[in-house]
């Protein structure tokens, strides 16, 4: 793991083993950028051998608490890449009292 941290932007790398048949070698990138008021870009990067996939999405009506508490989240629970954006959303519901 590593993260780093400029200007209200964080980015954390999982890398996953190859397990024989069950899994081939993967790594994902969790990032988050300030992306203006209240506003974060959230994006995930899966990169399997030559193979990159990479999504976005905006979270408004955030601060920067709770934008490295939501990709922190991501990370540290190792989310999968494919249903990310449904997590982060009910999240944001969480952090906002939902």
């Amino acid at each position: 793991m590593y993260e780093v941290q400029c200007d209200e932007q964080w980015s954390f790398m999982r890398a996953f083993s190859a397990l024989g048949q069950l899994q081939q070698e993967y790594a994902i990138r969790y990032s988050c950028k300030r992306f203006g008021a209240k506003a974060y870009q959230f994006t995930l990067i899966r990169q399997c051998a030559k193979n990159i996939k990479e999504e976005s999405t905006i979270v408004r009506e955030i601060d920067s608490v709770q934008a490295h508490q939501l990709i922190q989240y991501l990370y540290e629970n190792a989310v999968p890449f494919e249903n990310w954006k449904d997590i982060l959303l009910d999240l944001r519901e969480i952090l906002q009292g939902g």
